[in-house]
């Protein structure tokens, strides 16, 4: 009413950091709903802010991912499409992947780390993974479908892969 803002957990000071953390202890908050340690990803990726240390640590933890698992499919969805509508949704993605948070609920990237896809004419530089998620940062942010098209679209590509040996000679492909 009188215009002055009361910051009791200093929040003004980590918007001004760019960081992301927990009022209180990380862990006992992520326990009250496993909502919380996704949603702490999410703003990172919209805001390009960093998760604090602790907070981020917490992530990793068995009780926090069980808390997790325990979230509703539609919950996970709601806050991965706003991940996905962020100006870099790699950022997010990445976060997702490296704390485990997308495996749980899209176990079917995990085959795509490391999937090389390079060949002789060298169209590709990255795994298919980055190259999903960069796909993804490339496509228009307020098309969610386009979004979700870009993300997936060679999500089938380490289950249809196929090795061979080929050989290079006078600039020609032989087999």
């Amino acid at each position: 009413a009188n215009g002055k803002i009361v910051d009791p957990f200093e929040g003004q000071k980590d918007i001004k950091k760019k960081l992301i953390k927990t009022v209180g202890n990380p862990h006992k908050r992520f326990m009250e709903d496993g909502l919380r340690p996704i949603r702490a990803l999410r703003f990172a990726s919209k805001l390009n802010f960093s998760i604090e240390k602790y907070t981020y640590l917490e992530i990793f933890k068995d009780d926090i991912k069980n808390k997790i698992k325990s979230i509703s499919i539609e919950r996970f969805r709601d806050e991965f499409e706003k991940v996905l509508c962020s100006p870099k949704p790699s950022v997010g993605l990445k976060l997702m992947e490296e704390t485990g948070v997308l495996s749980m609920f899209i176990p079917e990237f995990d085959c795509c780390r490391n999937c090389v896809q390079s060949d002789y004419r060298a169209f590709h530089k990255f795994d298919v993974l980055d190259h999903l998620f960069y796909s993804c940062d490339g496509a228009p942010k307020e098309k969610l479908n386009i979004r979700l098209a870009a993300l997936f679209h060679d999500i089938g590509k380490p289950a249809a892969k196929k090795m061979g040996i080929e050989k290079v000679l006078d600039g020609e492909k032989r087999g």
